[in-house]
């Protein structure tokens, strides 16, 4: 009996000494004097400031919103981690002023789970988000030496390295040294401009992106249905698609672009298959400046996707996302990362074929020859609206039926594309429709009572 209640209390122990050891990890965070630790600015027209210390236990890092607008919001997504030669791909939840950190492990798209906790608070009247993620949540071994970096393509294309920090006095033995990218470099992954006097800019993020100074924050997105009508009569409303019935990109359907029979697409990074092709003017919610022309497109075979970035101004983000995306077949999810999650740096009129890999559904694909990136001129405007003859970057890709696990083909399917980190909503192709499908349900909604009382019928009053 005394060894049974022995090794109970040892059990109990043991939780409570894991437990109390996860409240430290967290808390050891806390202990960084933040304001000692160097910042590295991250972007071009606005930056970010980010710092990141390590020691034998955990890494911890720090994000403020810098220089950015009001409105913008930090990135819940897209942290790339690296520990050693272990890659990692973050994202964090909040609740109140508290966060959870989860992780995948981009080596083995294994998913990790919670992984570490922090908080995302307000000083000095920027957004503030700091945290820490222990060696052993990542599955390694408790105590590490190796180097430590963190990163994030919709901060800049810098990856930030970490410094050692000794937690017990909250001092660091080193600084951030990771420096700007510079106004002119096509890599960035916030914003690439050669004009420095651009009026607008982006970081791309899950919320909202940028601002320009032709455009508030409250702008409307772009709509999926468009009408001329301006009709009061709510029934020819429903018919006609007044005003208050477009659907906006901010809704979680967008335009449907579903195409069956031959599409006439090769992906081979030659973008001109795409210029009869309808395309979805996709865009964040309080930013109408970043546009990034959409279309998805099916037959009985593959899906078919291109993402042009376009934004209205000169100094817009222009760069190529390579993570975020999001394909739903049939209530299906499956996720989509390009060229391992890092970005390309093209000369105008240059293209690359990258990498594509799928996971979702107990799936791990990797895909080669089936999507390119290229970058070309556009034609944008300067703030005092002449025209500025910038360049962008646009992805093309392809993703067979039967590389995917748990689908059947298009056929009675609705299929949408998404990204977070570039727009808000969703591109739609069902199967068989080739118009849009979205329709406000308040005005559909009148338009039918509205027409039940013309005719004098009554509702039918359900019993349960």
């Amino acid at each position: 009996m005394k060894k049974k209640m022995a090794l109970l209390l040892g059990s109990v122990g043991l939780l409570f000494g894991l437990t109390a050891t996860g409240v430290c990890v967290n808390a050891q965070a806390a202990t960084v004097n933040w304001d000692n630790v160097t910042k590295t600015k991250l972007g071009w027209y606005y930056t970010t400031n980010v710092a990141v210390t390590q020691n034998s236990h955990q890494v911890s890092f720090y994000v403020d919103t810098g220089t950015n607008p009001a409105w913008y919001n930090i990135p819940t997504h897209n942290y790339d981690l690296t520990v050693g030669n272990h890659h990692y791909s973050v994202h964090y939840e909040q609740s109140g002023s508290t966060v959870t950190f989860s992780a995948m492990n981009t080596d083995t798209w294994k998913d990790l789970g919670t992984v570490g906790s922090g908080t995302l608070t307000t000083k000095n009247g920027l957004g503030v988000l700091i945290g820490s993620i222990s060696y052993q949540a990542l599955g390694l071994a408790a105590e590490q030496t190796v180097p430590v970096s963190l990163g994030n393509s919709e901060l800049g294309s810098e990856a930030v390295q970490g410094v050692f920090d000794d937690q017990t006095t909250g001092t660091t033995t080193g600084s951030s040294t990771e420096t700007d990218s510079t106004a002119t470099s096509s890599s960035s992954s916030t914003e690439t401009s050669s004009a420095a006097t651009s009026s607008s800019s982006s970081t791309a993020t899950s919320s909202a992106t940028s601002s320009s100074s032709s455009s508030t924050a409250t702008s409307s997105s772009s709509s999926a249905t468009k009408s001329s009508s301006t009709t009061s009569d709510p029934a020819k409303q429903a018919v006609d698609g007044a005003a208050s019935d477009v659907a906006s990109s901010s809704s979680s359907q967008a335009n449907n672009n579903n195409v069956n029979g031959s599409l006439g697409i090769t992906i081979d990074g030659d973008m001109s298959d795409w210029a009869d092709k309808d395309k979805q003017a996709m865009t964040s919610k309080g930013d109408n400046d970043n546009v990034k022309n959409v279309a998805l497109l099916t037959d009985d075979q593959a899906i078919y996707a291109y993402v042009g970035m376009h934004p209205k101004l000169a100094g817009g983000y222009t760069n190529f996302m390579p993570s975020g995306y999001t394909i739903d077949i049939g209530g299906k999810t499956y996720y989509i990362t390009f060229n391992n999650g890092t970005t390309v740096n093209l000369a105008v009129g240059q293209k690359q074929a990258v990498t594509m890999n799928i996971y979702g559904d107990n799936q791990s694909t990797n895909l080669t020859g089936m999507a390119y990136v290229t970058r070309s001129k556009i034609t944008q405007k300067n703030g005092n609206d002449s025209d500025y003859d910038g360049t962008a970057y646009s992805v093309e890709f392809k993703v067979p039926f039967d590389k995917l696990t748990g689908v059947s083909k298009t056929s009675g399917q609705t299929i949408t594309l998404a990204n977070q980190n570039l727009w808000t909503g969703s591109v739609q192709s069902s199967g068989g429709s080739t118009g849009p499908v979205v329709l406000a349900s308040v005005g559909f909604v009148i338009a039918i009572g509205s027409v039940i009382g013309v005719v004098g019928l009554k509702p039918k009053k359900w019993s349960h």
